[in-house]
Parts: C-alpha cells; sequence; structure tokens
C-alpha cells in the first residue's frame, strides 16, 4: 500500500496507492473541499454583517452626537431664559426696591394709579392708533365718572421696524406722559418678554394685559374688574386674576375666526390640557387683569418671552395658588396675525419647556413672594 499525505488545505498524493485507498482519498478531498468552500461563505457573511454592524454604529453615533447637541443648546437656552428673568428681576425686583435702586416705576412699589394698561406692539403701527383711540376715550369717560379712578397705558415697543413707538408718542403729548408711556426695546425679544416688561413698570392696583389689534374691546374690562373683585371680596392682598375668554364663540357667528386658525386652536388646546390641565379653556386670549399682588408673583417668576408665555402665566398661578376666573368676551379677529406655519413647532417646544423645566428637570424654580 502506498503512502498518501494530505493537509487541510490541499491534496499532495507521495506514492502510488490502491484501488481502496483512492476511493477514501477521494471522498476525503471532497470533504475538505466542501468544508473550505463553507468556511468561505461564512467568513464572507462574517464580513457582510462586520459592514453593516459599522454602518449601522455610524448611524448610531450620529444620532447621538446630534441629540447630544440639540439637548445641550436647550440646556442653554433654558438656562438663558432662567438668567434673563433673574436679570429683570435684579432691575426692577422687590430687592431693588427695598434698596431704592429703582429709577423707574416698579410694581414691587406702592400702587398711585387705579389701573395699568399695558400693550405689546411689534410692528403695529397700522392697528394701534384705532385701539389706542377707543381705548383713551373708554377710560376718559370712567375717570370722569368716577373721579379717584387714576390710569396710565404703557405700550411696550417689541424693538419694532415701522413707526409704531411715532404713533404712541404722538398720544403721550396729547395726553401727557403720566397717562401714556411707551418703552422702546433695543431688539426684539417676544410677545412674553414686552408683557413683563411693562407689568413689572406698572403703577396701578390692577394691571390688564391688551392686544395692540384691539380683537377685545376696553369696555370688556368690566366684566374682568367684577369677576375680579368677586374673587378677591375687598382684600387687595389677596391675588387673584381674571382672564377673558372666547371658548363661548367657538361655534357662534360673532367669533370671525378663519378655519385655519381654528385647527390651529383646537390641536393647541389639547397640548395646553396636556401640560396645564382643563380648568381654563382659553389660555391665549390676549385680555388678561391681575390685581397688584397676582403681578408681583407672577411675573416675577415668568421666563417665556414668546408664544406659550400665556400658559406659563396661569401655570404659576396654579403652582402659586392664585384663584383664576375665567370671563366670557367678544372677540374679532383682526387682519394682520402673526401666527405662521413654523410658529405651531416653536409653541410645541415651549409648552414641553415647561413641562420639562419647572417639573422634570426642576431646573426653573417658583419663588413664592
Amino acid at each position: 500500500m502506498g503512502r498518501s499525505h494530505d493537509r487541510q488545505d490541499h491534496l499532495h498524493v507521495v506514492a502510488p496507492i490502491g484501488h481502496g485507498d483512492g476511493v477514501a482519498l477521494r471522498c476525503r478531498a471532497w470533504k475538505l473541499g466542501a468544508d473550505r468552500g463553507a468556511w468561505r461563505t461564512r467568513r464572507s457573511e462574517r464580513r457582510r454583517r462586520g459592514g453593516r454592524l459599522t454602518e449601522w454604529n455610524v448611524e448610531t453615533q450620529v444620532v447621538v452626537v446630534g441629540a447630544t447637541v440639540l439637548l445641550r443648546k436647550a440646556w442653554g437656552w433654558m438656562t438663558s431664559l432662567d438668567e434673563a428673568k433673574d436679570a429683570l428681576r435684579a432691575e426692577m425686583g422687590p430687592e431693588a426696591t427695598r434698596k431704592g435702586c429703582v429709577d423707574l416705576p416698579s410694581v414691587f412699589q406702592e400702587p398711585q394709579k387705579e389701573l395699568t394698561v399695558v400693550v405689546p406692539a411689534y410692528n403695529e403701527a397700522e392697528r394701534i392708533g384705532s385701539m389706542l383711540r377707543e381705548t383713551l376715550e373708554y377710560l376718559e369717560k370712567r375717570k370722569s365718572m368716577q373721579p379717584g379712578f387714576e390710569w396710565e397705558v404703557i405700550v411696550v415697543d417689541d424693538g419694532s421696524k415701522d413707526r409704531t413707538c411715532h404713533v404712541v408718542s404722538e398720544f403721550a403729548k396729547k395726553h401727557g406722559n403720566e397717562k401714556v408711556r411707551c418703552l422702546r426695546l433695543a431688539k426684539n425679544a417676544g410677545k412674553g418678554y414686552a408683557v413683563r416688561r411693562g407689568m413689572l413698570g406698572g403703577r396701578g392696583k390692577k394691571l390688564l394685559m391688551a392686544d395692540a389689534d384691539g380683537a377685545t374691546r376696553i369696555e370688556e374690562y368690566d366684566r374682568l374688574e367684577r369677576a375680579l373683585e368677586k374673587l378677591t371680596q375687598g382684600n387687595e392682598g389677596q391675588p387673584a386674576v381674571s382672564v377673558g375668554s372666547r371658548a363661548h364663540l367657538e361655534s357662534a357667528s360673532t367669533a370671525q375666526r378663519s378655519f385655519y386658525r381654528t385647527v390651529l386652536m383646537h390641536g393647541f388646546h389639547a397640548c395646553v390640557w396636556m401640560v396645564v390641565g382643563g380648568y381654563i379653556k382659553d389660555t391665549q386670549c390676549g385680555f388678561k387683569l391681575f390685581n397688584r399682588k397676582a403681578a408681583q408673583q407672577i411675573y416675577a417668576n415668568q421666563r417665556l418671552k414668546r408664544w406659550c408665555f400665556d400658559v406659563e402665566l396661569i401655570y404659576l398661578a396654579k403652582k402659586l395658588g392664585i384663584p383664576v376666573t375665567e370671563v366670557a368676551v367678544n372677540w374679532t379677529e383682526i387682519p394682520g396675525s402673526k401666527i405662521r406655519v413654523w410658529s405651531i413647532a416653536s409653541m410645541l417646544m415651549e409648552l414641553l419647556t415647561i413641562k420639562i423645566a419647572y417639573e422634570w428637570l426642576c431646573m426653573w424654580k417658583i419663588d413664592f413672594l
């Protein structure tokens, strides 16, 4: 019988062999070839899997890095809002008032008026004139009927690029700076910041927030005032808020609201319900009345500057234990709305911020004054 020598990777015959040995050797060679083919197949499969795994790892890394960047930016944004709140409070808050460091009027000083009307305005030169004219006529008439009814109107120009400030200045010249003031911000900071700036500088026992478009007529103030007095029952030290509501107008013909805004309103209200609950049906009506104690506590804690600051006001009132009543008012949509499609994303982000910053992360603290 001849000798044969084989290796794993090839077969090499070094001597003649018999018939039986040849059959066995051919079977063994076939088996080795099959094993080698299977091994190559497994190696190729591992390489393919490894390639996919490498690609998946790269995608995962991109997602993780992107999420980290977004979280850092969100954290920085929330921190900056908190710092801006502290900066404005340091300028006009109770601590600065007690130290005598406040040059301008402050809500933390003793009241000098019965009513302060705060009007945030951004590029409202076309609409604010008629609103101010109607408002000043009402206030003058109210004073003639109630001699002790002193009032002021503060228009906060939120960095307008048109003649808004000039229009307000004309009314100030006619009625005097004691009654009409225009606070002009150097750059656009948002409606929420403009309202907060005006409220912290108010001198009235009651402070009314009103939109520059005049969608809610100033005569509706009487309803809010009566509702506020019911809450306080004559106790000026009891903080209270009454807010105008358009909820009763959803199916009425007096609410001239476009279909686009109606869809946005219902979707937004659903999100608001998840953040602050449903005890206030309409948080976005720009007609809200605060007594002085409520304005001190709420606006000293406000952070949001833009779309959802109204929701934050209601949220803060709830957390501070300040009673809020909702009052039905007449409202008409005025052309010139600044709400755009991209505003929806901003609203949702700010709503989520309220939940995250106040409750989940507890990075925004509420000061009980």
